[in-house]
């Protein structure tokens, strides 16, 4: 168990030695059968401490607290060390405290990670947002449907390689930008509820698809996509199609309302 990390050796130091004797104790004592003996002053796992699970004898009053305290700190999973006798009792009968209130707490239990990631996605969601290629002949005719599909609604991200933008905010960009760094900025902001990258058929060849994968493809009436292309493009979006650069942001905007996303 030692060596699976599950238990931790006793290590005899100054500190056992103090709460020992504070035990009326000694190194060399034989504690009577049933007698606790403590030998560390807190309880952390790192020093020898173990979970146990007591989320059936938690008052109601302790739980409503611990979600209180999650939602003012904007958090989805949390840790607070709450001090208590009997986590059975209200908090509001005093003896307890919080101590700390943790961000990125430790998951031992596999079964509650999955019921964290069971609460956050439901089932058969896969955690990507929806997504589109929209792919153009030149970098004149990127820049033009950039402008025009800021316009699309709150929540949907527009990407080139030079230019980025989210809910009416145009995004800068470093020396050498280009549309896959600028998808993975947007899709680390919890705002960005889709995406649609604009890519020239030149940009594809040099740096490869901004994505992974693709719900849809589109490209414009300009655009001839050559056999490679056309089959890297069905390899990795779901549905492909050609379409006219006059019409590019009503039938985005028809696609995401079709997927659940909202519009404006």
């Amino acid at each position: 168990d030692i060596d699976k990390g599950f238990a931790k050796p006793v290590t005899a130091d100054d500190e056992l030695r103090r709460l020992l004797a504070s035990q009326q104790m000694h190194l060399e004592d034989r504690p009577p059968a049933g007698k606790i003996v403590r030998l560390r002053a807190n309880a952390n796992v790192s020093t020898g401490g173990s979970y146990t699970d007591v989320t059936r004898l938690i008052h109601p009053d302790n739980g409503a607290m611990a979600e209180t305290i999650a939602r003012a700190f904007r958090l989805d999973s949390v840790g607070i060390d709450f001090l208590t006798r009997d986590i059975s009792r209200s908090w509001r009968e005093g003896h307890c405290a919080v101590i700390e209130v943790n961000a990125t707490p430790m998951q031992f239990c596999d079964a509650h990670v999955a019921q964290f990631l069971a609460n956050k996605f439901a089932e058969g969601d896969s955690g990507r947002i929806p997504s589109v290629l929209l792919l153009c002949g030149t970098p004149a005719i990127q820049k033009r449907l950039f402008v025009e599909l800021n316009s699309l609604g709150q929540g949907i991200g527009t990407v080139t390689g030079m230019e980025t933008q989210l809910n009416g905010f145009v995004r800068p960009f470093g020396k050498d930008p280009d549309a896959g760094a600028a998808a993975k900025t947007l899709l680390l902001d919890p705002a960005c509820e889709a995406l649609v990258a604009i890519c020239t058929v030149n940009e594809i060849r040099q740096r490869g698809l901004p994505l992974d994968r693709f719900e849809v493809c589109q490209w414009t009436a300009d655009v001839e996509p050559d056999q490679e292309i056309h089959n890297l493009l069905t390899a990795c979006c779901h549905t492909t199609l050609k379409i006219s650069v006059d019409t590019v942001a009503a039938a985005l905007r028809n696609v995401f309302q079709r997927i659940g996303t909202s519009t404006a």
